[in-house]
């Protein structure tokens, strides 16, 4: 029997958690899903032979691990834990040593994972390495925003640094006059 994997799913992340789940039980890979709530979709999969509601696993990290570990322990081979969103990847990144006692780990470093999640940071890094991205711009505050409004390029793709910053009505409110706008928060 293949070794069992964890899949991580706060909320928000439940469809990528959902394609996870699906590409591993089509490779006969036993899958437990922990999960911040509960999602009919995600819990009617056949793929899943275990579907844990543990909603502080992410806010409370080492009530988490805990959770998480007591897990691994009822496993008779080392499980994966694999993150399928933002919130998931900074937590076992974060937390990699720590679960890297009863987990395989499949997670970059934290550093990584920090840069890669940090909009400017990637940008930074994609810059160093010559990678191909769009432009992108850091405004600190809505009068930057503003200032910086006339010269996009449009079709623009508007994101917050991080995934939690939001703000999301006041710049719609700057840039309402525009062919055409995205914010994603």
């Amino acid at each position: 029997m293949k070794p069992t994997a964890i899949v991580l799913a706060c909320l928000g992340g439940e469809m990528s958690a959902l394609g996870v789940v699906r590409s591993l039980g089509r490779e006969g890979i036993p899958v437990i899903v922990v999960s911040e709530g509960s999602d009919k979709e995600l819990e009617a999969s056949h793929f899943i032979t275990k579907f844990i509601i543990e909603p502080d696993y992410l806010a409370k990290p080492e009530y988490g691990i805990r959770i998480l570990s007591n897990i691994a322990q009822q496993e008779s081979k080392r499980p994966a834990i694999i993150p399928t969103a933002d919130p998931d990847a900074l937590f076992v990144g974060r937390y990699r040593d720590q679960l890297g006692e009863y987990f395989n780990v499949i997670s970059p470093p934290h550093d990584l994972v920090e840069t890669l999640l940090d909009k400017g940071a990637f940008d930074q890094l994609a810059k160093q390495y010559d990678f191909p991205v769009p432009r992108t711009e850091e405004p600190k505050n809505l009068s930057e925003l503003k200032a910086i409004a006339d010269d996009l390029q449009y079709p623009v793709v508007m994101k917050p640094k991080l995934t939690s910053s939001g703000g999301s009505e006041a710049i719609l409110e700057i840039v309402d006059h525009k062919k055409s706008l995205r914010v994603d928060s």
